[in-house]
């Protein structure tokens, strides 16, 4: 939990760290991949562009807006303070199309759907961070991918 919450309070919590990456709640990210040099946290491919939201959920659910993506893999993985990943939305986990996913919710509420959100991402912890990226398939790629992670949102 001590690294959970390290992490985010680095990333989300503190500008004058190099590491911030912006406010909570919404997604930051860049079509720029990640080399040796990046310390900041491990990432899993350092050629893939990452997107990364620190979400607290203690007053409310979030909605995360997943674009439509048919043309490449992707994922986005959440993680809660004790570094459990309770779910994955992507392209095997979810499927391409556009979904509306609610994500947390306060404790003894009870999860509901909404429309065309067949799933949802309900659990107690009240803080993740979520990280995950398009597929990059080339340098020539970077402007589409981009465009794919300009319309990621919670």
């Amino acid at each position: 939990m001590l690294m959970g919450y390290r992490f985010g309070f680095a990333t989300f919590l503190t500008p004058p760290l190099p590491s911030y990456r912006g406010e909570l709640n919404e997604m930051h990210g860049s079509a720029t991949t990640l080399d040796h040099n990046f310390r900041d946290v491990i990432t899993p491919n350092a050629d893939t562009p990452y997107s990364m939201a620190g979400l607290d959920l203690r007053a409310e659910p979030m909605v995360l807006d997943v674009p439509a993506v048919a043309d490449r893999y992707y994922v986005i993985q959440f993680v809660d303070l004790f570094g459990t990943n309770p779910h994955f939305v992507g392209s095997r986990a979810t499927g391409p199309r556009r979904r509306l996913l609610p994500v947390g919710r306060p404790p003894d509420t009870p999860v509901t759907s909404r429309p065309g959100s067949p799933t949802s991402c309900a659990s107690k912890p009240t803080s993740y961070s979520s990280s995950g990226g398009p597929q990059l398939f080339d340098a020539g790629d970077v402007e589409a991918v981009a465009a794919t992670m300009a319309r990621y949102g919670p």
